[in-house]
């Protein structure tokens, strides 16, 4: 939430601070879901290449362009690409480990995902791009939608130990 606030009220400024706590909170996230990161080749539906591959390039094409209209701009550049490759690697997790991993409540790591990835795109188009307001309230709105599903899933994960625990 602190690079959060701080991407909010100049980015340009704290572009180091925001982007060294944005890595962090992306290893806190990833630490937290790594009893679920067990990537099994035989668990992956094969029915799903078209899609997936459709996924990656829409997401990928909507990335490159807005980093291609953004990276100009950005004070810190080598820091902020630490951040962005951290983001990309997040985001990538949290769309694979869905397809891998047959937990009940996989479902919410993708809401995760995309409300991350809108959360993101949207700061930086209201950054950069088109100052409206309403992409402000896109992007608070997603923030909490993300860390409400988050801590959901979290708290189902646990839960769903304890009855695994249970029939053991």
């Amino acid at each position: 939430m602190i690079a959060e606030i701080f991407f909010l009220i100049d980015f340009d400024k704290y572009t180091y601070l925001v982007s060294i706590a944005m890595v962090f909170c992306f290893l806190s996230m990833l630490y937290a879901l790594r009893e679920v990161m067990h990537f099994e080749i035989k668990n992956f539906p094969k029915h799903l290449y078209v899609e997936i591959l459709l996924g990656v390039f829409s997401v990928t094409t909507f990335i490159s362009y807005l980093a291609y209209n953004i990276l100009p701009e950005i004070a810190d550049l080598p820091v902020f690409l630490v951040s962005f490759v951290a983001l990309l690697v997040f985001i990538s997790l949290l769309y694979a480990i869905p397809l891998f991993n047959k937990h009940p409540s996989n479902l919410l790591l993708t809401f995760v995902a995309t409300a991350v990835l809108v959360e993101s795109a949207f700061a930086f188009i209201y950054t950069y791009i088109l100052d409206i307001h309403f992409f402000l309230l896109v992007t608070l709105f997603c923030a909490g939608i993300a860390k409400v599903i988050f801590a959901m899933f979290l708290t189902r994960l646990e839960s769903t130990k304890k009855i695994d625990e249970a029939y053991i």
